[in-house]
């Protein structure tokens, strides 16, 4: 199969995907066990910290999905075989 996009793209969006996954991780980890300085912006509004870190899951999930798609373009960049012509 032919890869869609180029191998430095490729590359390029496997990398912040994953550097994104990790962030939003962190991030909802801190949130759902409650650190003081990211809830102390949530208190005046009807947002609890279990709620941010679901929503960063779902970032999660959609940061994965990319992950995959751009890890298969490296793959099939790799088994591209050289046409000589």
């Amino acid at each position: 199969m032919k890869p869609l996009v180029g191998p430095g793209l490729a590359w390029f969006c496997t990398g912040i995907s994953a550097i994104g996954i990790l962030f939003l991780l962190v991030l909802s980890y801190l949130f759902a066990n409650g650190a003081e300085t990211l809830i102390h912006d949530l208190e005046g509004s009807d947002l609890t910290g279990k709620q941010v870190a679901k929503t960063c899951l779902g970032a999660v999930g959609i940061y994965v999905i990319t992950f995959l798609f751009c890890g298969s373009q490296v793959l099939s960049h790799r088994n591209q075989r050289p046409i000589h012509i």
